[in-house]
């Protein structure tokens, strides 16, 4: 027989003790073995089953006893509501607990009717390791894996325990090799437009002090703040190739080292004004064959070599301190800047310009190249300041007027004036006598004059409408191998003399202005 007081010890409220107790004494003494809802109390060997299996459940966890509904033959029916409505038994007497078996509620199975883990599979329904590849999270926080790798970084370890996110957390790069001109190449970076937190190098930033940074096999839609804000001390960044399409705001932020920049070959439409005001030191930038529309290259005034050739400009402004500019196959009608003693190689062809009085800003030019734009004369006033000038190409113009002989440039040597619509020349003399590479082919010139002391080296006078009066005069001057050029076949009226097609007549301007009239008006018959 057990004594009541050793087995009723559990007091959650005075008004249950004694409801507890009873059934309790009943139950055991009476040795009666049926319940209608199979709910066993052992308060000796705590004893609870969950969905029909029993477990061993440390004193830590207690469960909620249920709520006596009724009496009824001597045993306690219990209903379907929970003990406490709901809430979990808190009350203690005596350290001890106790359990109750929550398997049924007036007939519902335990857990309100739903399967293990509240119906989850088993983890929550995340996949293994949180998502993570295996063998990930193993690794001290910081570890760096295997170089070249794209690896997912995890939380810090808390306790000795790791703690994973269910998506990877950061994409992180870093250099995989060394060349002789790279000491960072980075392999099969892959960034869009829709990338956020991609991390580059060690998280250790005195790690990441690469100094000429390239990248392989990769493309970058845009270019992320994150890779200058990790490598500081970058001088030379090659991004070619990349496919970039758009800057991040912040993307150049730190990099108040670099002084060469390559972004040739993206699809760079637009960059912002203030893109590039941290970059001082910045003095080789390189932007061809992008989209460009808008870039004031004006606003980065360290600049010393530009190119933006093969992109969509309309107007070009040059930095107070650039020494050579490459601006050609763009759409250029204008130029602007500020006056500049310091640029000296200018390439401009193939362009919509339609005047050069904007070349008296830049006096210290060598070489200026303006073929294959819409320039219609040439007149000494824009020239007048150059004292170093020794290249000018002008060809494939509309060129129907030429005026170096006001004042000659003296330094000139090469003058390409070919493939324009040039017809009077003659008074050109003195600057022609001091060159030494002289183009005048494809045209429409009728007569030139050499003195015996020029000092040519190459000449090319192929495809004009000569006089053969002057050409035989030419040529008492001028020795036939500097002339490096032939016609082959002439029009009717015309025969080669000294290899190019020339016609006899004494008045040959005036010859040429009857022709022309008369081809004129043929043209408005027709």
């Amino acid at each position: 027989m057990f004594h009541r007081r050793n087995h009723c010890s559990v007091s959650i409220h005075q008004s249950r003790k004694k409801h507890s107790c009873r059934a309790l004494s009943t139950t055991m003494c009476g040795l009666r073995a049926v319940s209608l809802i199979s709910v066993i109390f052992f308060t000796c060997g705590s004893v609870a089953a969950v969905g029909g299996n029993n477990y061993w459940y440390p004193k830590e966890q207690p469960v909620a006893t249920t709520k006596p509904s009724f009496p009824g033959n001597g045993y306690y029916i219990y209903g379907s509501q929970p003990a406490n409505g709901g809430l979990p038994a808190t009350t203690y007497t005596q350290s001890h607990t106790t359990y109750t078996r929550d398997t049924n509620f007036g007939g519902q199975s335990a857990n309100g009717g739903l399967p293990a883990n509240g119906g989850l599979p088993a983890n929550g329904g995340l996949p293994a390791n949180g998502g993570l590849p295996a063998n990930r999270g193993q690794l001290p926080y910081g570890t760096p894996t295997h170089i070249g790798q794209t690896i997912y970084r995890s939380q810090p370890n808390y306790g000795g325990q790791q703690r994973y996110n269910a998506r990877p957390r950061q994409l992180e790069y870093k250099c995989i090799e060394a060349n002789l001109q790279y000491d960072c190449v980075f392999y099969n970076v892959h960034i869009d437009m829709q990338t956020q937190d991609a991390y580059f190098g060690f998280e250790n930033l005195t790690l990441n002090n690469q100094k000429n940074v390239t990248f392989k096999n990769s493309t970058m839609r845009k270019l992320p703040a994150a890779l200058l804000a990790s490598f500081r001390q970058v001088e030379v960044l090659n991004l070619n190739g990349l496919q970039i399409e758009e800057i991040d705001t912040n993307a150049f932020a730190y990099a108040h080292t670099i002084q060469k920049l390559s972004m040739s070959n993206n699809n760079l439409e637009r960059i912002e004004d203030d893109t590039f005001q941290a970059t001082t030191a910045l003095q080789n930038l390189q932007l061809s064959s992008n989209r460009l529309t808008h870039v004031d290259l004006s606003l980065i005034p360290s600049l010393f070599h530009v190119n933006v050739s093969y992109n969509l400009l309309s107007t070009l402004a040059i930095p107070i301190a650039v020494k050579e500019l490459h601006a050609s196959h763009i759409r250029i009608n204008a130029v602007r800047g500020p006056f500049n003693m310091e640029l000296t190689i200018l390439k401009l062809q193939h362009n919509n310009l339609t005047d050069t009085a904007w070349l008296v800003n830049y006096p210290r030019l060598i070489e200026v190249d303006l073929s294959y734009n819409e320039l219609k004369k040439i007149t000494y006033h824009h020239f007048f300041t150059m004292q170093r000038l020794q290249r000018l190409y002008v060809s494939n113009n509309h060129l129907v007027a030429l005026d170096l002989y006001g004042r000659p440039i003296p330094t000139l040597k090469v003058l390409d004036l070919s493939h324009n619509h040039l017809l009077h020349v003659e008074r050109n003399q003195p600057q022609f006598d001091r060159l030494e590479n002289l183009y005048l082919d494809h045209n429409f010139i009728v007569t030139l004059k050499l003195s015996a002391h020029h000092t040519l080296n190459n000449l090319t006078l192929s495809h004009n409408d000569w006089d053969c009066n002057s050409l035989r005069a030419l040529f008492r001057n001028v020795a036939h191998p500097a002339v490096h050029d032939a016609d082959q076949y002439c029009k009717i009226d015309y025969h080669l003399e000294h290899g190019l097609c020339c016609k006899e007549s004494d008045n040959p301007y005036l010859d040429r202005l009857l022709q022309c009239i008369a081809l004129t008006s043929v043209v408005e018959k027709l």
